[in-house]
């Protein structure tokens, strides 16, 4: 069986391109790589913006070109990733039989969606799973794509991993019992509780995307986690509510000597809660 996993592109008035790098497709692709035959594309990344005409008429007397006040942010808006035509070429060649779609914003729900309909028009046979915090969130807003045949709410390692492990089989009456699954049969929508994974030290295996791809300045760079989750729910943030979880240390140091054998000379650290626990952080720096 063939996954493909990607990261789409995204249409906005500006993008960050040291904020790209695809670590939750990583730890995806680790945990099902030795259950079936995974790639992953990126989307996004390293790729010309191409202006388009924003969506936003409400903004036009702001946001004008050679205007610069307090008020005139931007000027242009852009697809910052692959064209349509780009993407249905890539997922052409690889023939998957399943296509995971990473939606970590709603900012950017649509441009996810987006994608899940160009896999079903190029094969409407491939199965689409969409993952991420806007899924976690919000599945019921992925679920009414008819695009959408799965989302998977929060973490989603294992959940990924058993739903595979069933669609292989061709059975799939029990689909309902994976917890983190989420789908819509003949009976409605089945909402599933959001997963938690038990074990957070599985080390993602970077050797799966090509690190000279994701660069700060001239060095290649990784996003990495030594925990996961937070222990506050402040009002302000729009995270799943995931409890906090430390990371192994002999797992974190086996990490980092991963990164320095593929020549990562940057890490930018992706914790919710990075310095919860003060004296853990200063034994990792």
């Amino acid at each position: 069986m063939k996954v493909l996993l990607v990261q789409p592109p995204i249409e906005d008035f500006y993008d960050t391109t040291i904020r790209t790098y695809p670590l939750s497709l990583l730890y995806l692709a680790t945990k099902i790589k030795d259950i079936c035959d995974v790639s992953i594309v990126d989307f996004r990344s390293n790729k010309k913006r191409m202006l388009k005409q924003h969506p936003f008429p409400e903004l036009k007397p702001f946001y004008r070109a050679n205007v610069y006040t307090p008020f005139s942010l931007f000027h242009s808006y852009s697809r910052f990733g692959m064209d349509n035509d780009e993407i249905s070429h890539i997922i052409e060649a690889h023939k998957p039989d399943i296509v995971g779609i990473s939606s970590l914003f709603t900012t950017y729900a649509e441009e996810a969606l987006d994608v899940a309909r160009i896999v079903k028009e190029t094969n409407p046979r491939i199965v689409t799973i969409m993952g991420g915090a806007h899924p976690t969130l919000f599945p019921e807003h992925c679920l009414q794509s008819a695009h959408v045949d799965y989302v998977i709410r929060g973490e989603g390692e294992t959940p990924l991993f058993n739903l595979i492990t069933q669609l292989k089989t061709g059975d799939q009456k029990n689909t309902a019992a994976i917890p983190g699954v989420s789908f819509r049969d003949n009976a409605g929508l089945h909402i599933s509780d959001i997963s938690i994974e038990d074990n957070i030290d599985l080390i993602p295996d970077r050797r799966l995307i090509n690190s000279a791809d994701y660069r700060i300045g001239k060095r290649p760079y990784t996003f990495f986690l030594t925990s996961r989750g937070c222990p506050f729910q402040c009002a302000f943030c729009g995270k799943p509510p995931v409890p906090y979880r430390k990371g192994a240390r002999t797992n974190i140091e086996e990490e980092i000597r991963q990164c320095v054998e593929l020549g990562i000379g940057a890490v930018d650290f992706e914790d919710d809660m990075l310095n919860l626990d003060i004296p853990f952080f200063n034994s990792i720096l």
